[in-house]
């Protein structure tokens, strides 16, 4: 029994597992560092209210954390009434993980609401205030919705890893249990919508055009956002709305529209935790995206589902992987839309994997196919953004992994033109330059094209750029007593 930690130790490791600091742990609970501290070195002990609050905080019931020991039923230091306050065995349900894990298909309802209050504090962007309500089993007939006050979760900067935590476990729950509603502070007519969450036969062309309107502007936010996860809270309200509505029984072609607007908005949000490395959460959005555009009857957007799918394995350089899913979204493009260039994606990025193999042939062979798209007249939806300009940036990314510099060099500085401006995508056509030098042997070159993407890491945040960056750092190791490469070396050390 001596080995067994006590709470106090148990949340100290929990905060200290994170890399958060006291002061993270209690601004996101509304109190000081100095309780904190107090109740880390078991000084004193946190009531029912901050108990509850660790529980989310940590992702942990009360077992977990310690708190079902007698101690805690004698006496409540910070407040709490130790005969009205003890946990009960709602405090041994699961953690809110395990409650996201359900499968995408499962209809579970929520015992209990899940309060919750989001703020982007970025105006710049964009303004967006949140509230969740909650629909309970038996307060939900004739679609009701019951209003909860909610105040308990903390207020957090976006840019907060407590927050993102936060965003990500919240996005795996809607995912799996499409039970809430909110409201957005957004210049739509929000009372034709409200009506609609109220009353689902209310759910008309109008309101569906406000959706439909929603999602092109988180779209045009994502595409504009140097951080791209400053987009996320916006994405997480809409989807809620919509994940409540698909529960509901409408018109067959409502019913189409809501999953075709569903399997857009989750896309851009797995591009959003794909970009932040959270790619198991990721790989749930694009899963319930092919699912949604399946039932929406839409190949264009299950096809466009299952090629960011592939994105997955192809970072993890699993390229036979990724070639698997590519051709099976080559194959369902076929029956899409010939005015969309769904299948020319597809084609291009199967090109790419196929040049992670070293095959030559194949990866040629699937650029001409996405060549094709130069010969079409294409007009894509926000979601599909593929067309001729990024084939040069695809096609010298394909020749740098096949070892080719000399054939990669021309068709990127032929890309950059396109990307002008200091962007993630200029970011990545850069990096794919610099590794094309250090093949060359020509380092200083190699760090000058280096040099310019760290200035773009430094104007926002991309796991990917992140990753482009270390991985030509350690292509450079063995020239690192160089003066290019120690220069380097110092630029990268001030994005810490």
């Amino acid at each position: 029994m001596g080995n067994i930690k006590k709470w106090n130790e148990i949340i100290r490791n929990e905060r200290e597992s994170r890399n958060w600091t006291q002061a993270q742990v209690a601004h996101a609970l509304h109190t000081d560092s100095k309780r904190v501290s107090e109740w880390e070195v078991g000084k004193t002990k946190p009531s029912y209210k901050y108990r509850r609050m660790l529980m989310k905080l940590f992702g942990k019931n009360a077992q977990e954390l310690g708190f079902l020991v007698q101690e805690f039923s004698d006496e409540a230091p910070d407040g709490g009434n130790p005969q009205t306050e003890d946990f009960d065995e709602q405090d041994n349900r699961k953690s809110t993980e395990e409650e996201a894990s359900l499968p995408l298909e499962s209809s579970v309802e929520t015992e209990k609401a899940q309060p919750i209050q989001i703020i982007i504090p970025h105006a710049s962007l964009v303004t967006v205030q949140v509230r969740q309500t909650s629909i309970s089993a038996s307060s939900a007939k004739g679609g009701m919705i019951t209003i909860e006050e909610t105040s308990c979760l903390p207020l957090l900067s976006s840019e907060s890893s407590i927050y993102m935590e936060y965003q990500r476990r919240e996005f795996l729950q809607i995912l799996g249990v499409a039970s809430n509603a909110l409201l957005l502070s957004f210049p739509l007519d929000w009372g034709r919508v409200s009506n609609a969450l109220e009353k689902p036969s209310r759910l008309d062309s109008s309101v569906m055009q406000s959706f439909e309107a929603l999602n092109k502007h988180h779209w045009n936010l994502y595409l504009s956002a140097a951080t791209k996860s400053l987009v996320l809270d916006g994405v997480l309200g809409q989807f809620k709305m919509l994940a409540q509505l698909l529960k509901e029984s409408h018109t067959s072609q409502m019913h189409q529209r809501l999953c075709e607007l569903s399997s857009d908005l989750s896309q851009l949000a797995g591009e959003i935790f794909f970009d932040r490395h959270e790619h198991d959460t990721a790989k749930a959005c694009y899963r319930f995206a092919m699912s949604t555009a399946k039932e929406a009857k839409s190949p264009d957007l299950w096809a466009s589902a299952v090629v960011r799918s592939s994105f997955l394995p192809l970072y993890e350089e699993q390229y036979e992987e990724a070639l698997t899913l590519l051709k099976e979204a080559g194959r369902v493009a076929q029956h899409g839309d010939p005015s969309l260039s769904t299948q020319f994606w597809a084609a291009a990025v199967e090109a790419e994997a196929a040049s992670g193999t070293g095959n030559l042939v194949a990866c040629q062979d699937a650029l001409d196919r996405a060549q094709e798209v130069l010969n079409r007249k294409v007009m894509n939806p926000i979601w599909l953004r593929f067309d001729g300009t990024r084939l040069p940036a695809l096609r010298g990314a394909c020749f740098v992994r096949l070892q080719q510099p000399d054939l990669a060099m021309p068709t990127l500085k032929e890309a950059l033109l396109h990307f002008a401006e200091p962007s993630r995508r200029r970011g990545l056509v850069l990096a794919d330059i610099a590794a094309a030098s250090i093949q060359l042997q020509e380092v200083e070159r190699a760090c000058s094209y280096a040099s310019e993407v760290v200035n773009i890491v430094a104007l926002g945040s991309s796991g990917f750029l992140h990753k482009e960056l270390n991985k030509l750092r350690q292509q450079l190791t063995p020239f690192a007593a160089t003066a290019p490469v120690k220069r380097l070396d110092q630029q990268i050390a001030t994005l810490a």
